[in-house]
């Protein structure tokens, strides 16, 4: 029943444990090239930590850091975790990943779908 699939991209699925007043939060992390340049939470009061929350009535919460975002503070093993740094890092991981995606499926013809009534 239905057609068969063959490829899929994830694109959401990943539970957020990440709250702000008690909504469901995401962060969101903005790259230049390879710098994390600035970031937020998306938070919505009525969506839950597993569904998508790029929803009407979103709201946006600063993803803000009191301390430098270079590295965590190893002087201070007691200080709250610089989630900023640590959500820096994963957005880099998923650049470079990204990257090498792309490097390894350049060659590879891409298929546009035909629209329809089009002649073959």
């Amino acid at each position: 029943e239905g057609l068969e699939v063959h490829e899929v991209l994830v694109q959401e699925g990943v539970h957020t444990f990440e709250s702000v007043n008690g909504a469901a939060a995401e962060p969101v992390v903005y790259m230049i090239d390879h710098f994390v340049v600035g970031g937020f939470y998306r938070v919505h009061n009525e969506r839950g930590q597993d569904q998508n929350l790029n929803a009407p009535g979103m709201q946006f919460s600063p993803l803000a850091f009191a301390e430098p975002c270079s590295s965590p503070n190893p002087e201070d093993p007691g200080c709250p975790p610089n989630r900023f740094y640590a959500y820096g890092v994963l957005a880099r991981l998923a650049l470079a990943a990204a990257a090498l995606e792309l490097e390894q499926t350049a060659d590879q013809p891409v298929e546009t779908p035909r629209a329809a009534g089009s002649a073959a």
